[in-house]
């Protein structure tokens, strides 16, 4: 039972940590619409500090470790490194269905 609870926490604190990462780095980026121009700098600043946040996401696992729950670690670090990047490619994701979406709205209107 305290793998499935430990399991479950890393699920939760990593699609938390990734919700917080993707609104503090990438929202700007992502919701920019076509007009708006994105420079290369603006994403390879980005990137080291995504990265460092994925860092110190693990570094708060570690050190909280035993003080909230006595969960397995194990577990608990594996749940969050998934939920963490399942959150990261979902949003990357939800972009290009918005792109695609938007882009054959425009067609069909082209067409009819």
């Amino acid at each position: 039972m305290i793998y499935i609870i430990s399991a479950v926490a890393g699920l939760v604190y990593g699609a938390l940590m990734g919700g917080l990462k993707y609104i503090a780095l990438w929202r700007k980026i992502i919701i920019a619409g076509p007009n708006e121009e994105i420079t290369a700098k603006t994403i390879y600043i980005r990137m080291p500090i995504d990265y460092g946040i994925n860092v110190m996401t693990f570094v708060i696992l570690f050190l909280v470790r035993n003080i909230i729950l006595p969960l397995d670690f194990a577990v608990t670090a594996i749940a969050a490194a998934v939920s963490l990047s399942l959150i990261g490619r979902f949003f990357s994701i939800r972009k290009v269905f918005d792109k695609i979406s938007a882009e054959t709205g425009a067609e069909e209107k082209t067409n009819d």
